[in-house]
């Protein structure tokens, strides 16, 4: 009688392993799910910036171009009020 008790005992806790790990397994695929949903926002959203980023390095471009030439315009002041 004894051992069947001890049979009955490991089979709850089998039992109760299986429901955990269901649990576990359904967590897991949630979280494939919006894992996948989070990947495919960053995907968008990384279409969407790329023109911002080339407008940012155009204008980043055009000031040190800017930068370049008041430096030039301005040793060309110093210079010429130097020799008047």
């Amino acid at each position: 009688m004894e051992e069947n008790n001890k049979f009955i005992r490991l089979e709850d806790k089998l039992d109760q392993v299986i429901s955990v790990q269901a649990d576990i397994r359904a967590d897991l695929q949630e979280h494939m799910r919006r894992t996948e949903l989070a990947e495919e926002g960053i995907e968008k959203l990384s279409i969407v910036l790329q023109p911002i980023q080339a407008h940012v390095a155009f204008i980043k471009g055009t000031g040190n171009l800017v930068a370049w030439i008041l430096g030039i315009i301005t040793a060309i002041a110093t210079t010429y009020a130097a020799l008047k």
